[in-house]
């Protein structure tokens, strides 16, 4: 399932893809000349051995052997604890988040929860609070977690301070409310994404790709378009303040196939949990980059920075 939308001469396209294989989620990966991968790296269990060896076998192996475009944007989940435990915080990242920065790859960056957590915080435009405050009330987005078990943690002792976007669930259970903050998460990597790529002005395509295990295309899909039109009315905001044109943006859910049952996750697999001084370049990606590569300055590995 796709959709459209052009305006200003910016042009957004938005398309569903589930029950693929991972060869078929590389194929389409690699017809992209400049494809921004997302994929949920971290979890708030912490960073699983198993989880890290899927992705640097099945994933970005592959495809980096195969486009020297590509760029993987690990999430840490971490601060997604917050929503189990009062012990934890919004505010909480994963350790291994520091050793992945110092690779220093173009190719592979990460990026946190938390970050997302803060810019929703953050967000005080009032166009920007309205219009969420209604998408957000869109039935298909708090039903995929309102069987959910109650944890009786509220999302206002979670967004401890002024969260205007978020003001309609003060007072909502964390746990049920799971489906809203991811939905509204998604939207705003897109944003965060889209403002990176777009500062280069040279810059006329940007392709984010959600690379997501199973059923986690649920969060995002409905039969009205909606992730579309409100990806299209974050990007028209930041046309008017960058004054983008001629952009066109495409954005790509792919859910691969993973695991005996559907709610199982690479994140969450079953084993060991990494360590920062336990990880090194060659468990996420699978090789080093040969000496041209490095002479391009397509690779630096600073370990001691």
């Amino acid at each position: 399932m796709s959709a459209t939308f052009s305006f200003d001469k910016c042009h957004v396209e938005v398309e569903f893809m589930d029950g693929l294989s991972t060869e078929q989620v590389i194929t389409s990966i690699c017809q992209l000349s400049n494809p921004q991968v997302i994929i949920w790296y971290i979890g708030c269990y912490g960073l699983k051995k198993a989880g890290v060896q899927f992705y640097k076998d099945f994933l970005i192996s592959p495809v980096l052997r195969q486009s020297v475009k590509a760029t993987f944007w690990l999430v840490d989940l971490t601060a997604w604890g917050a929503f189990k435990n009062l012990q934890c915080s919004i505010r909480n990242f994963n350790s291994c988040c520091n050793e992945i920065e110092r690779f220093l790859d173009k190719q592979i960056k990460c990026i946190k929860s938390a970050k997302i957590f803060k810019k929703i915080q953050e967000i005080s435009e009032k166009d920007l609070v309205d219009y969420f405050r209604r998408a957000l009330h869109r039935r298909f987005i708090s039903k995929a977690s309102k069987h959910f078990p109650n944890k009786n943690i509220c999302i206002k002792e979670i967004f401890s301070d002024n969260c205007p976007i978020l003001s309609d669930w003060y007072n909502h259970d964390a746990n049920k409310s799971y489906s809203i903050l991811q939905y509204l998460e998604g939207c705003l990597l897109v944003d965060e994404i889209f403002m990176e790529q777009a500062a280069n002005r040279e810059v006329t395509d940007i392709q984010i790709v959600f690379a997501l295990p199973n059923d986690e295309i649920k969060y995002y899909r409905d039969k009205k378009n909606s992730f579309q039109k409100d990806i299209r009315f974050l990007i028209s905001k930041r046309h008017e303040i960058l004054n983008i044109k001629n952009i066109r943006l495409q954005v790509k859910f792919l859910a691969f196939k993973y695991g005996f049952q559907p709610h199982e996750r690479p994140y969450n697999a079953s084993g060991k949990v990494l360590k920062n001084d336990q990880l090194s370049y060659e468990d996420v990606v699978g090789y080093a980059r040969n000496k041209e590569e490095i002479l391009r300055g397509e690779f630096i590995y600073a370990p001691n920075l």
